[in-house]
Parts: C-alpha cells; structure tokens; sequence
C-alpha cells in the first residue's frame, strides 16, 4: 500500500481544522444571545416607561381645552313675560371627546317672583369672532319669594382651543334690553337690577268700605323682544271690601298708574272679594310696561265698580310714592 508523504500527521490538522469551527459557531451563537438579550432588554426598557404607575400617555386623538375659569362676581339679571331671575355664575368649562366640543357653564339662579318658575333662558356667546347658540336650564322648578336652584348654561364650540376668557355672555337682542355678561371679572357686567320694595306697607283707604294695600314692588326691564328701553312695574297688592254680609261676595275694581311722564294707564278690571274683619283678603297683581325714564313720583289710583259698590262713588284710593334711579 501506497502510504501519503505527510503520513500521520494529516490527522492532527483536521482535528485543529474542527475545532477552530466549533469555536467560531460558539463565538456567534454568543453574539446571537447578546444581541437577543439586548433587544429583550430594550423592549423591556420601552415597555416599562410605557407603563410607569401613574402615569399616562395622552392621545393625540383628543385636543387641549383651556382651563376652567371660576367667577366670583358674574352676577345679572333677566327674564321673560313671566319670569325674573337674579343669576350668579360660578365655573366656565371646555369639555372635547375629539369629535365634538361644548362649554358648560354652571351657576345659581334666584327666583324675584311669588310664583315658582322653571329656569329656561336663551341667549348667544361670542368670542375669537366667532358666535354660538346658548341654552340654560334649571334641574327643576324653582320656588318663588326669593329661593335659590343650579342651573347650567351649554353650548356647541366648533373648536376645543376655545378662547374662554375672552367669551361675552349675551341676553336679549340689539332691539330690546340686555344683559351682558364677560368672562373675563375685570370688566364689567352690563345689567339692570331690579328696584323692589318701593311703596311696600302703603294702605289706600277711601273712607267708604274698600282699601287697597300695597304688598310687593318690582321694577324691572322689560324683556319683551323690541321693548328696548322700557321697564315693567310689578305691582302686588291685597284689596279689601267689607260687606254688610259674611262671605262670598266678589267686586270688581281698577288700578290706574300715572308715571313720572305725566301718562297714565289703567287696567281691566279685576275681580276681588270682601274680606270683612277675620276674612282673608284678596291679594291681586297687575304688571305696567313703562317708558324711559323711570325714575321719579308715580302715583296709584284706586276705583271700585260703582254698579257694585254705591257708597265708594266718588272716594277712589290714591297712593303716592317715589321711584329712585340707580347710581
């Protein structure tokens, strides 16, 4: 047999040959697992500030709002053919899901009449030069004399980066009264407040059986659309017949207003009935608009159907009294 001129010696280099091999699988298989290690870390890592405790990561699917804003003097007054509010705001807020945008403005609303209302007014705001829709409602009917109940105030944004403090709350049109309401407290509301008490306690006795006493005033802006100008006065009063017979006997009688223009008005008759000593008497009301100015003497007049009541002919009851001017 022919033997190989390097003999033995080939078996060695082959053994050396297989393990410089090996030695190079196992020095990447290491790198392999340091690269995988470091990727798991990293992934680990990225997680892990992902999901601190605490923590949360914004959408960007929701846009900023503006920070609420708190009052402390948004105080006015408005109404409608029947109602009149004393309304005081407390907090202005943007509320954004991303597709739609409304602020919400709560407060308090005081009921000026002896009725209870429910709390139903409209208006529009203004801002950036923009205009928006307002409706205001109450969580329920409000008790009259003065008690007090929550309202809230809603409105569509078209945008969620809305200019809140710079908003201008608004009642009532260019044609009639209004009551103007900024965001911003350091510049001043715009809105009439009511004049009560006025005359309150006066008696009209005209000597003949019938008097008439005076038990509530209110003077207020008239908020009748295209009434710009002009005032109402509320006029509460308890009329008192006595009659020769207990009970059940119903009169009829006028109140005629003479205001600080000279002009007179006088209602329809309204129907009254007698209130003898230890009968309760009848407590009417009657509303008169009136024109700018409302400041000065104003007058009362008082007259009984005389088809009714033949011993007040000629004897009507006046009352007299003076009304102030704001400032």
């Amino acid at each position: 047999m022919r033997v190989h001129p390097l003999g033995s010696p080939r078996q060695p280099l082959r053994v050396a040959a297989l393990a410089a091999t090996a030695i190079l699988l196992a020095s990447c298989g290491a790198t392999s697992k340091s690269s995988s290690a470091t990727t798991k870390e990293a992934s680990a890592s990225s997680a892990e500030q992902t999901t601190t405790p605490g923590t949360s990561t914004p959408s960007s699917s929701v846009p900023a709002t503006p920070s609420p804003l708190s009052f402390s003097k948004r105080t006015f007054w408005f109404g409608n053919s029947s109602t009149l509010f004393e309304i005081d705001l407390k907090k202005a807020t943007v509320i954004s899901d991303g597709s739609s945008n409304e602020l919400h403005v709560t407060g308090t609303a005081t009921n000026l009449e002896k009725a209870d209302a429910s709390f139903d007014l409209s208006g529009f705001l203004e801002a950036g030069g923009q205009r928006y829709d307002v409706s205001g409602a109450g969580t329920a009917a409000i008790p009259g004399g003065g008690a007090k109940g929550n309202i809230e105030f809603t409105s569509a944004l078209s945008s969620a980066s809305f200019p809140l403090k710079d908003a201008v709350l608004t009642f009532g049109n260019q044609a009639s009264n209004q009551s103007i309401v900024p965001f911003d407290e350091a510049k001043p509301v715009t809105s009439f407040k009511p004049i009560t008490g006025v005359a309150v306690g006066q008696v009209s006795d005209n000597g003949a059986g019938t008097s008439w006493k005076v038990t509530q005033t209110v003077l207020h802006q008239d908020y009748t659309d295209g009434n710009k100008d002009k005032y109402q006065l509320e006029l509460y009063y308890d009329f008192n017949w006595q009659h020769a017979s207990p009970g059940g006997h119903g009169g009829y009688a006028r109140v005629a207003l003479t205001a600080p223009d000279g002009t007179s008005q006088t209602t329809d008759e309204i129907k009254g009935y007698n209130s003898n000593p230890g009968e309760t008497p009848m407590s009417l009301s009657y509303v008169f608009t009136i024109a700018a100015p409302y400041a000065g003497p104003y007058s009362l007049t008082f007259t009984s159907d005389t088809s009714l009541y033949p011993t007040d002919t000629g004897h009507p009851g006046t009352i007299k009294f003076s009304m102030p001017a704001h400032g």
